[in-house]
């Protein structure tokens, strides 16, 4: 039971976390694709 509330309140913190490094990869894309800006 505690394993799965635990697991239930890790599941949006990982999903956010995935979120966050795949802003950064494509802003980090973007910059380098474009150096003029």
């Amino acid at each position: 039971m505690f394993k799965k509330r635990c697991l239930l309140l890790s599941l949006p913190l990982f999903f956010l976390l995935l979120l966050l490094m795949q802003a950064l990869t494509i802003r980090a894309t973007v910059l380098s694709l474009s150096p003029v800006l």
